[in-house]
Formats: C-alpha cells, structure tokens, sequence
C-alpha cells in the first residue's frame, strides 16, 4: 500500500517566492522529485516540466511555446554533463527559472551565483521532514523518536510505521544499485573505518573521483561544516558487517583489491586515507608493505600525489627495493616536485651505496627544501650522517646537536627521542664517553618517563648499542648483556617481532636494522669474556639481520670480527669463507675502495688472522700493518690488529719503545679509564703486555696493572636473584635463602610489577590486586613500601629494584627496574610461557610441570589479577593435561592419561576433561577403573557442588597414584 505523500506547505512558498534558480541538492529518498511534482501542480501553467530524453534545445522550445516567463522543473539532472547544467544556470532567472533536483554542488557558476543571491540551494538539511511534518504524516505521538532514529529521512521516516516496510531491505536494495567499487568498500570492514578519512581526501580535491561518490545514490548529508554517510545508514553498514579485528593488514590487503576497480582519483584517496588512520602502523609487516606497494604502483607514478610517491619510495626502500625506490625519487625531482624527504631518501640511499659524492650533493638541497622545523631536524641529522661516514666525529656531532635544537622546536614526540639517541652516539664517536652516558641516560629516562614516549621505543635502539658498547669497554659486561638482550627484546617482543618487518624511521639509515648491530654487539662482548662459541653465533645473528635488510655498508663488522673468535678456536676453513665473503662486499661497491676507507678497519684484520692461521707470519704482518688509524682509534678491530702486529715483532725480537708508545697512545683514545678491553685480552697478548712492562717505559706501570688485574670471566646473569613464589604456597626468597615476610604483600607487589612488566599508578595496583576493598590505593602504596623494605634489608643495593617515575598522563607510576645487578623470577612465569602448552614437544618436561600445578595467588579472594592469570592458568592446563593424556592413550598407557587428567580436575573441574577421562577408564584395569568409575558417577550429578568435586578428583588421584599434594583452592 502506497503511504499518501505529504504536502510540502514548508517548502512550496519558497521555491515559488524566490527569483532565482535553485537547486534541490540531496541523495534519492529525500523527495526532490515529490516536491517537484506538488510545485507542477500547484503552478502548472507557469511550469515546463522536462521529459525524458529531453534535450536542452527541446527542453528550451517548449518554454518558449509559452508565451511567458517560466519555470524549468529538471528531475535528476545529476545525470546532466557539468557543462549542461553550467548553461541552465546561466539562463536569465526573469525570463527562464530553472529547478533543478542535484546530488552535489562541484558545478560551475554555482558558488558565484550563491554569493550574488542569484541561486537557492535546498540540501538533505533542508528536505529532511521536521517532527512537526513527521507528525501530520503519521498522527502518532512517538514521532519525536522517529525523528531521532532517522533524522528525517523522507522516503524512510515516511514509510518506517508501514506493516510491508521493512527499512533493512530498503537499505539493502539501495547497496545493490550502487557502482561495485563503491559497495565493494562499503561492504568491507577495514575499508569502512576507512571512510571518514578517505571522503575527506575526496572532498579536498572535488574532482571526477568526488562527484561519482556523490551520484552514486548513497545518502551523504550535511554534517556541520561537511558531509558525511546518513548515521541511520551508517549504523546499518556497521550492523551487517562481519565484526573483525580492525588491523592495518586486513586494511592493505582490502585496499590492493579496491584500487583495481576505481578510478585514478578515487584510487589516490584511498590510500592517502589508509594513511591517515594508521599512520606508522602501516608497516607493521612485510605482508602490509607488499600490499601497499602493489597497490601504489598499480596507481601510477604519473597519477600519484608527491606526497605518495615519497611514501612509495620510503616503502620500497624498507623492503629492500633500493633501486626501484631510487627511480621513483628520480621522476619526483624531475617533475620538480622534490620535497625535503625526497633529497634525505636519495642521500640515505646514496650513503648506503657509500656514494658519497652524490650524498654529499643532497645535503644542501635538504637544508634548502626543508619548510619546517621537523624537515630542519632532519636535514641536520642527515647532514652529521654524513660527517660521521667520511670520520668528520666533531662536526657530525655539531650537526646532531642542531638536529637535536629543531627537534625540541617541532614539538614532534619520535623526533625528539631519536635526537637525544643520535647526539648520545655521536658523542661517543667523537670519543666523548662520559657526555655519551649522560646522553644514553637522557634518552632511556624519557623513554621510560613519558608514556607516550614508550612507543617509540624502537627507534632508541641505537643507545642499547652504544650503552652495551660503553659498558663493555668499563668492564662491566653483565649490565653489556642486560642493554643488549633488552634491546633485542623491543624487536623480538614489540608490536611487530623481529621475524617480521622491522619500522624504519626516516631518522634511521634506510635498509637499516639495529637488531644487526646489537647482535654484532654482543659478539663482541662474547669475545671480550673468551665465550668464543657464542661470540661467533652472535655475529653468524649479526650477519644474518643484515644481510636481510641488504645493509652492505654494516655488514663489514661482523664479517671482520667473526674472524678473531674463529682464529681462537683454529677454525680456518670458516675463516676462509667469511674473508671471502667480506672481500666480494666491499668488491661489490666502487666507492668504498674510493675516499672511504671504513673497510680498511675490518679487511686487514680479516686476511691478517687467516695468514696467521696458515702460518704464514710475514704476510700476517704485512695485513695488519694496513688497518686503518685515522677515525677508527676506538675501533676494536684496530686495537686488535695494532696488538697482533706488536705479538710478531716480539717474535721477531724487534718489539721496542715505540711500539709501547703507539698502544699506549691507542688505548688512551680509547677512553677507558681501565684499559679494561686490553685486559680480556691478556690471555692471548700476556707476553706482548709483559715485554713492556721490562722495557720500563713511563707505560709500563699500565701495563703492569692490566697483567694483574687481567681475567677471562663468564658472568652471571645477577649478583641477586629474587625468586617470587606465587603458585600454591606464597614466598620470597633471595639469592636461595627464604625471606621471612609479616604478610604476603611484597609478593603481590613483585608479581604484579613482573608479570605487568609496564609502569603502573597505585590506583591500577589497588583495584587489580585488592579488587573492591576499602582503601584500595592506601593498601597498595603501604604494600610497595613495604616490599621495598623487605629488598633493601636484605642487601642495600636492592633498595632500586621498585622503580618509580612521574608522567603528565599517569602521575606517578612504578615498575621493575632493569639491572645487571639483579633478577625477578616468578614461578607463574614458567607456566604462562610457551612451555607450558600442547606444543613444547619435551612430555617430560610437561608433565612435571603439570604435576606442580597449583593456582596463582590462591588466596586473593575476589582479585581481579589472580582471576586473571588463572584463568589463562587453568585454560593451559585443560589443553596440556588433554594433550598429554592424547599422547599417553595412544601409547597405550592409559593409566597415565587417566593420571594426566585428574591432575588437571583436582584443580578446576572441566566437562571436556571428564569426558575425556571416561574414554579412557575402560581400558583400565579393573582395580584402577573402580576408583576413576566413582569419580566419574559423582561428576555426571548435576548437584554435585565444585569444591566436592576437586576433592574427589584428589581422592582419586590419592587412591591411584599416591598423590599426598595439598590442594590450593
């Protein structure tokens, strides 16, 4: 049944009354054409009503058969060309007025006439129907929420109380006759959040890509200062959409499909809006980046916005593309439109070719391109770049200072952090180690005290490096280990794992990964300590990550010094392989055997010890001889290399004062107040160091406390361990001995902070561990005091392992500090690890593990961080108990599924574990049958209370196995 349309008594006096041309602007459903219809009949013989396949001529003839002015009624002359409808606005409105039902504005003449008050413009707003209207249509008293619900929505709000009406299929229907590209977008959940962002790019540029949006059909409304999809039909969209993760791959993946079937500008929105809503996500994996580079180059260079064809560029360059990302940069500086980003990509890529003719042509152009503060930080940072290539320490650490100035000015948070790293790092090239520490500290503080500084964690890094790199060269090679091991954590445990692809940001070398040089790192503290198997894994891993990002310029470190601990351990087969290796690299490069010698540092010491492991000790002399002085002082290689050449010419008899004077100038470049790098390596250099102490030289006392204090230690992962006790039985002890406690809040307090393993305020303490109570915040803070306490009596030193800290966002938070010093193991730790599953293939291992279960803080009644853990706790136990009692059924040891399974319901009863236990209990024998039968008949009765049942699976467990354990429930 067809509803009776309502008279529009608000809306015909002014389509009549005004003298202009209007334009009745809005998506279908909003009663343009109705309106039309009742202002013909109304006024019908001063109307001309165009017909279908009128042309314009036609149109205009039969006005002019009136006699009279008139007015021109055009239904859906959204469907007229631009220029058609340009030409009917621009018709005398006294002699011809023209009506025309629109579905945008993008036409010419029409913000002109506007402003002249020669056009009147009805949009969606103003064709809406008013409570006022919904109530004369319907006669109902609930049209208030009507309104509400549709915002009066005329084809939808006029027929919504209709008993056939069903507003979905109506919906639906309007989806069907949409452009596939179109409904294909709406229709998919990541290109749907995309929305918003992707008709604000179209809506900028108002081209073809806009006005086929807008005449689509769908209902695009006014929405403040915008225009926006119908929040009734958004609502419907969000509805019949299959809920999912919102995640940038499922977004790439949506959007390479959708580029394929739209146009070019279309195309272009997209992506930029995929941009702009997740930001530096987008390169959360190699998947993710493969997708948007398939999709921008199926775009086109030529169609592309610069601002996209640096993105292409950047994401070519993090996948390795280098080449490709060269040519693109290529096009944008010949199309003249080279932005700052464009002449940093092309130097980075230049430095990474070591071109340093062409990388240093980009620095100025940088400068000169840069339009603001953070563009001006950049430009300096790469400019010290390119100082600390070419060994210029003192102005690259000018340049990172100034970096460091713009990046405070710009205000951006990344920028900052990676400044403070940089100018730590160069410091220490420049051989500065105390400003270097101070540096580092800086970086780690504001990393660990600004919250929103923590997720740009990655990009710090490089001072994991440097501080590893310090810590070494003072002897103190556990903390060493700690910097390195966490810096290796941020890649292997972050938002994205190191497996996957690593974030680069444009304050990092392109093709660059850290996760290279921390494991080079750790090789050479592995060498230091004489662990020599390790040291060469470490720079196998080193090798490895930067062969994969294709970093040819770094790969030089690990290739040279894997070639030290392989000499140690006579393996000269190996050596002749990574010599090989290094020396088709730099073969590989024009210019590194130009003006830039950073392969000179690593070559000679190379083919120096694979001479010496051939025996040949002339050749292994001459090698040596040609290592590289100049900018390479504090280089390892170059003190290992100056060390071996004094060992043969105190073979030869020929080691003399000048040569003690040259170490002795080597290691005061060095900067360690110790000597401490020489020192670890005495054992191999003992007689060189012995030698000169006989010389008495004005050294020789150095040389003398280097020989006594000289060690080859493997060190422990702490001088403390504090062991959390949490499953079962609560208890602390440390360093093995038991920790008398007055109550067990120092263990909550050190569970909590170790398994949260993030800063958190009292507040969230309170309310996780004393769910509800009274007081909560005042208890935890009493709690942390104590737990503090409880650690310094035990030894001073552990008085900082509660670590607190300030931030805008939080207040005051705390957390564990790292330190060599000490370590926090919790026992839950073991069993919320992969360990503890169906996939740890060591059965054995599983099923003492699963003997010891108990629960996590047993009894913290109502804690919302107890009943979280155990509930992982338990779901883990389920699935190892049913793995275990699989695989022991299958051997056919069903005695011990049987035991798996009641090891499992002695603690939390679960239906699938029984049912699994009664298709194992006929293959018992008959006397292990009658105990598991009674259990199983107590667990089918429906009113049998929990506790009953765990105690009944223990009394099993007890009448079988012998289990004496005490249950914690």
């Amino acid at each position: 049944m067809r509803h009776k349309a309502l008279t529009r008594t608000r809306l015909l006096p002014e389509l009549h009354q005004f003298p202009g041309h209007i334009l009745l602007c809005a998506p279908s459903g909003w009663g343009k054409s109705t309106l039309m219809r009742q202002y013909a009949q109304e006024h019908g013989a001063d109307v001309v009503v165009a017909r279908s396949g009128d042309a314009l001529d036609t149109l205009l003839a039969r006005r002019a058969h009136t006699g009279h002015s008139a007015t021109v009624l055009i239904d859906d002359a959204w469907l007229l060309p631009a220029p058609v409808v340009s030409s009917l606005l621009g018709l005398d409105p006294h002699d011809t007025r023209v009506v025309l039902a629109v579905r945008h504005l993008h036409y010419p003449r029409v913000h002109l006439l506007q402003s002249r008050g020669r056009l009147l413009v009805l949009d969606a707003a103003d064709l809406a129907f008013t409570v006022k209207e919904l109530y004369d249509l319907h006669q109902r008293d609930d049209v208030g929420d009507l309104y509400t619900e549709t915002q009066g929505w005329p084809h939808l709000s006029a027929q919504f109380h209709q008993p056939m009406f069903r507003p979905e299929a109506y919906l639906t229907d309007l989806m069907e006759d949409l452009d596939p590209a179109i409904r294909a977008r709406l229709e998919s959940v990541p290109m749907l959040e995309m929305w918003d962002a992707y008709f604000a790019h179209l809506q900028q540029q108002g081209d073809q890509a806009f006005t086929a949006v807008m005449n689509s059909g769908l209902p695009i409304v006014p929405a403040g200062e915008s225009l926006a999809l119908h929040p009734y039909f958004w609502a419907f969209l969000l509805n019949r959409t299959v809920p999912q993760a919102s995640t940038p791959e499922a977004g790439a993946q949506a959007l390479q499909e959708y580029v394929k079937g739209v146009d070019a500008g279309q195309a272009v929105a997209a992506v930029a809006a995929f941009f702009d809503q997740h930001g530096d996500e987008a390169e959360v994996s190699r998947e993710c980046v493969h997708a948007l580079v398939t999709a921008l180059q199926h775009i086109g260079l030529r169609r592309l916005t610069p601002a996209l064809r640096d993105k292409l560029a950047h994401l070519l360059v993090v996948t390795g593309q280098t080449d490709d990302a060269r040519e693109v940069l290529m096009y944008q500086r010949d199309q003249g439109s080279a932005s700052s980003l464009t002449y940093t990509m092309l130097a980075r890529l230049a430095n990474f070719r070591n071109d340093f003719v062409t990388f240093r042509t980009m620095v100025p152009l940088i400068h000169k391109a840069a339009t603001s503060d953070y563009e001006t930080a950049l430009a300096y940072n790469c400019e010290a770049l390119l100082h600390l290539r070419l060994d210029s320490y003192e102005e690259g650490l000018r340049a990172a200072e100034r970096a460091y100035e713009y990046a405070v000015l710009c205000g951006d948070l990344e920028v900052h952090v990676i400044a403070v790293a940089r100018v730590a790092y160069y410091h220490q090239m420049a051989g500065h180690l105390d400003e270097a520490l101070t540096w580092s500290g800086e970086a780690i503080k504001l990393m660990s005290s600004d919250v929103a500084a923590g997720k740009f964690r990655r990009s710090l890094t490089p001072i994991y490096n440097i501080m590893g790199d310090m810590l070494k060269d003072s002897g103190r090679h556990e903390e060493a280990l700690v910097f390195i091991r966490e810096g290796l954590a941020i890649f292997q445990n972050g938002a994205a794992p190191e497996s996957e692809l690593i974030k680069l940001s444009v304050m990092q070398q392109p093709v660059d990964s850290p996760v290279g040089y921390l494991y080079n790192q750790r090789g050479l503290v592995y060498t230091e300590l004489g662990r020599f198997e390790d040291a060469i894994e470490a720079f196998k891993a080193s090798i490895d990550e930067l062969e994969r990002v294709g970093n040819k310029a770094a790969i030089l470190l690990p290739l040279g010094y894997i070639c030290y601990p392989l000499y140690r351990l006579g393996q000269t087969e190996r050596i002749s392989y990574y010599l090989d290796y290094l020396r088709m690299i730099i073969g590989q490069s024009d210019s590194v055997r130009g003006d830039h010698g950073e392969h000179r540092s690593y070559l000679p010491l190379a083919e120096g010890l694979h001479a010496l492991s051939a025996g040949n000790r002339a050749a292994a002399k001459e090698h040596f001889a040609r290592i590289r002085w100049e900018g390479a002082l504090t280089y390892d290689s170059t003190l290992l290399a100056y060390l071996y050449t004094c060992k043969l010419a105190l073979e030869e008899g020929k080691l003399d004062t000048s040569h003690a004077v040259t170490l002795a100038e080597l290691l005061d470049a060095r900067g360690s107040p110790n000597d401490i790098t020489a020192v670890m390596f005495a054992d191999e250099f003992k007689d060189v160091y012995a030698a000169i102490v006989k010389m008495g030289t004005a050294d020789s006392g150095r040389f003398q406390r280097m020989l006594s204090t000289a060690r080859q230690a493997v060190p422990s992962d702490a001088r403390h361990t504090i062991q959390v006790t949490t499953l079962g039985q609560l208890g602390l002890a440390i360093n093995g001995q038991p920790v008398t406690l007055k109550n067990n809040y120092p263990v909550y307090v050190l569970a909590y902070l170790a398994l949260q393993d993030k800063p958190v305020t009292a507040e969230e303490l309170g309310e996780a561990v004393w769910t509800g109570k009274a007081n909560a915040r005042n208890t935890a803070t009493t709690a942390i005091s104590m737990a503090r306490k409880v650690l310094r009596d035990v030894d001073q030193e552990l008085k900082d392992v509660i670590a607190d800290a300030s931030s805008v966002t939080q207040g005051r938070t705390y957390t564990l500090a790292r330190r060599g010093a000490w370590t926090v193991q919790v026992d839950a730790e073991a069993y919320l690890s992969p360990a503890f599953s169906p996939e740890n293939p060591d059965t054995a291992g599983l099923w003492a593990m699963l003997e010891q279960f108990s629960l996590f803080l047993p009894r913290t009644s109502g804690s919302e961080f107890a009943e979280e853990i155990n509930s992982q706790l338990v779901t883990k136990l389920h699935a190892v108990a049913g793995h275990l009692a699989t695989y022991y059924a299958a051997q056919g040891q069903a005695r011990r599924a049987a035991h798996a399974l009641l090891l499992a319901l002695r603690t939390d009863f679960d239906p699938a574990a029984v049912d699994q236990l009664a298709q194992v209990a006929p293959s018992l024998s008959e006397r292990d049958r009658g105990a598991v039968d009674a259990y199983l008949a107590l667990a089918v009765d429906d009113d049998a209370m929990w506790d009953y049942l765990l105690r009944e699976a223990h009394y099993a467990l007890t009448r079988l196995f012998g289990e004496e354990k005490t249950l914690a429930v």
